[in-house]
């Protein structure tokens, strides 16, 4: 409103408050506009000037001694040694790029350099040998294992991991937990920078998960609805409640090997796929008793689920029927992780008691009641995590109940490797683990929000 008594003249330009701003907002934008002024001089000068420019160029072209289409603009000054990252974006930038690398091609030419040197010897201190041979069977007993610097320093979690994953053809770790946040970390064994941070507000993730190609992050929560991550496109999807499901949570899934389905672990038993594509349900089975753990095997065609009633179902994929069951041995209560080894040698259980089986398969598979090829009884809490390495050499196991209650299988000789995890290396309760392709990384998540880092050097690759 204007003042009494003031009189308005034709050529004022007046407008509202919230369009015009402050007074001091009034005062900012002249000053600034008088400092445009004085370094560029008005508009008449401006564009005077960029007539002058445009005319020396195309005298200076006519000349021989410029291009009229090159507009490549030299730097004043070049740095010799390009190693030298002047900002932290462009580290964002070449770690993004590295994405579609596979890790045999980087711990290649990583690893090359002058036999013998100083500098090899440095590398191998802080990442471990990348040029031993691992042609040869690994050795049982003591384990050659080196534990380095946690993955998620440049970004530690502010809660209990509950999931980490190694990408299967490029360099990246994930992390997911109780914080509700999503990171994801390239691994180069050294400072492993975080190249993407996502927040979801009132979204603890229970599980998260790699898609079989690698373009999605798969997040699951005790809400009835999920989200997935497209790392292409670079946005975060909400994929809302299924009505056929009648509302259960969504926490913990797994990925069929081949790409095309989803599997959560719903209620009283059921288990609940879904497309990998569109995210739509198609079926589900139902088993006696509470499910707790589900595996694939190495192609998706069969689904084993574990659970309160110490049997193991085998679920045929395709028909959603189950063609085979078996009792666990040993498993009173109830049963609380399993897991398939690469090329389907070997099923492993664990139970609530901590003891974990490891059975032939094919004794599995046509056995109502098959014996163990061996019962490790080396964990005296529930055992929440079972994992083998991708040669099925090594099977992780490990219980969230206790400090440092995790250990390693040689599964050749059925014997647990005496060195692991060791007694002065700080575990805390370890939640989740994960290999790398080629088993030269070991990543084991804690309830402090640590992503541990360990070295394998019988592995020569990532």
């Amino acid at each position: 409103m204007l003042r009494r008594g003031r009189k308005i003249n034709k050529c004022d330009n007046i407008a509202p408050r919230n369009v015009l701003g402050s007074k001091r907002e009034i005062k900012r934008v002249v000053e600034d506009r008088s400092l445009e002024t004085a370094v560029f001089g008005d508009q008449g000068d401006v564009i005077e000037k960029l007539d002058e420019f445009s005319n020396s160029r195309h005298k200076r072209a006519k000349r021989g001694q410029l291009k009229v289409n090159d507009n490549i603009l030299k730097p004043v000054w070049t740095d010799d040694d390009p190693t030298i990252e002047t900002h932290s974006t462009s580290k964002v930038v070449k770690a993004v790029e590295k994405w579609a690398r596979l890790p045999c091609q980087a711990s290649d030419t990583e690893s090359h350099g002058d036999s013998g040197s100083d500098s090899e010897t440095a590398v191998d201190d802080e990442t471990g040998n990348y040029l031993s041979s691992s042609n040869a069977n690994l050795p049982s007993g003591e384990l050659d294992i080196k534990k380095h610097k946690i993955f998620n320093a440049d970004r530690p979690a502010k809660g209990k991991l509950k999931s980490v994953e190694f990408h299967k053809t490029a360099q990246i770790l994930l992390t997911a937990g109780m914080d509700q946040t999503l990171r994801l970390f390239q691994v180069d064994g050294l400072n492993n920078p975080c190249i993407q941070s996502i927040f979801l507000d009132t979204f603890p993730i229970h599980t998260a998960h790699f898609s079989h190609d690698g373009q999605q992050v798969i997040l699951g929560s005790r809400h009835s609805a999920f989200f997935y991550f497209d790392m292409i496109a670079g946005k975060l999807v909400n994929v809302p409640r299924i009505k056929a499901l009648d509302g259960c949570s969504m926490g913990h899934f797994d990925v069929s090997p081949d790409g095309k389905f989803l599997a959560f672990m719903g209620r009283y038993g059921s288990i609940h796929f879904l497309t990998a594509q569109s995210k739509e349900w198609v079926g589900s089975v139902k088993m006696n008793g509470d499910v707790s753990a589900i595996a694939y095997n190495s192609d998706g065609s069969k689904l084993f689920s574990h659970g309160t009633a110490g049997e193991v179902y085998v679920w045929d994929v395709r028909q959603r029927s189950c063609c085979h069951k078996f009792t666990d041995e040993g498993c009173a209560l109830r049963g609380t992780s399993i897991t398939v080894s690469p090329g389907d040698q070997f099923l492993a259980t664990g139970s609530e008691t901590g003891f974990v089986n490891i059975y032939d398969m094919e004794t599995c598979l046509h056995s109502a009641a098959p014996k163990p090829l061996k019962a490790v009884d080396n964990l005296t809490t529930s055992c929440t995590f079972t994992k083998f390495n991708a040669t099925a050499e090594i099977l992780a196991i490990a219980s969230d109940s206790q400090d440092a209650a995790m250990k390693l299988v040689h599964v050749p000789s059925l014997t647990v490797f005496s060195n692991f995890p060791g007694r002065l290396q700080s575990m805390h309760n370890p939640t989740c683990a994960d290999w790398s392709l080629n088993s030269g990384y070991l990543a084991v998540g804690n309830n402090k929000g640590q992503a541990l880092q360990y070295r394998l050097k019988h592995y020569s690759n990532y």
